[in-house]
């Protein structure tokens, strides 16, 4: 058939197998000839390109290296640093939005003792992950991807890079997330023009910016406002306002250090089994406080 091109933005979109599918195939992926039959030689061919390594993309490298044995894959990331969300976002107190136990890597063992993890502590366990795996050396940095192509009657995807390059593989994995970092949703807010002081959106937040002495309005209350609202606090905000179109509810939870039951379950059963109780009990745990709040409605909000 007549090769068809679709922009990055949409075969982003297509989300190619699972990888219970490239496991299934790792035989003839790992095929000596396998991309025997492609010109011209100046295109570079590997069996599977995965586009981002944030969380998704590292996870799919290591599956790919441990259950495809013998494919050659490449990771491309745009920007100078791993991480995804982790690495990109600076807004004060990023964090996870849910506990690391049910998090992190099934693959990876979660160290530090903060169990709602802020995005150093992620970003460290990433670095980690790549390294104790060997995943480093497939990864390329600063290598951003402009267009993507697949062709029917070869069954080859061609990617092209933003430096000119170009990539031919077979199966190609977009873990670029859902949305655009750089270009985040404003609403048009009437009177914003007449503001005096500054607007910043969570997505842009400037390093630089410092919010001591200053009152500070937060529209919104999703996971990014209710991680920047005691942050900002703690900043020396002179007062912060969540300004918001429907109410959330809270429970205020102790420092987030790991749970002495982990301690005792690891003494019973060992390091590893342990570590596996204490994640699906923290798992659980967040499954029955939604339960709950789903049939006692009334009760959970009085609580």
């Amino acid at each position: 058939g007549t090769p068809s091109s679709l922009p990055l933005e949409a075969t982003s979109k297509l989300s190619l197998d699972s990888m219970e599918k490239i496991e299934a195939m790792s035989t003839s992926l790992a095929s000596p000839d396998s991309m025997a039959s492609l010109s011209p030689d100046s295109m570079e061919k590997i069996d599977v390109l995965v586009v981002g390594c944030g969380i998704s993309g590292i996870s799919a490298a290591y599956h790919i290296s441990k259950h495809c044995r013998g494919t050659t894959f490449a990771v491309l990331e745009r920007r100078a640093k791993l991480g995804g969300t982790w690495s990109f976002f600076k807004y004060p107190g990023i964090r996870t939005d849910s506990d690391v136990f049910s998090f992190g890597f099934g693959w990876k063992r979660w160290e530090s003792d903060n169990i709602v993890a802020p995005a150093k502590d992620i970003c460290q366990y990433l670095d980690d992950a790549v390294d104790e795996h060997g995943l480093r050396q497939h990864i390329r940095l600063n290598t951003d991807v402009v267009s993507a192509s697949f062709s029917s009657a070869t069954q080859r995807w061609t990617v092209t890079t933003g430096a000119g390059g170009t990539i031919v593989c077979r199966f190609l994995i977009l873990t670029t997330g859902y949305y655009q970092y750089e270009k985040p949703h404003m609403p048009a807010f009437d009177g914003s023009d007449r503001f005096q002081g500054t607007f910043v959106h969570s997505q842009q937040w400037p390093e630089s910016l410092d919010v001591a002495g200053k009152r500070v309005i937060v529209i919104g209350s999703g996971a990014t406002a209710v991680t920047m609202v005691p942050a900002l606090i703690d900043s020396g905000a002179t007062s912060v306002v969540m300004l918001q179109r429907s109410p959330s509810y809270y429970y205020v939870a102790p420092k987030h250090k790991k749970d002495r039951a982990l301690s005792v379950l690891e003494r019973l059963f060992g390091a590893r089994i342990g570590y596996f109780l204490q994640k699906w009990l923290t798992i659980l745990q967040g499954a029955v406080v939604y339960a709950y709040a789903q049939w006692f409605r009334a009760a959970a909000k009085q609580r």
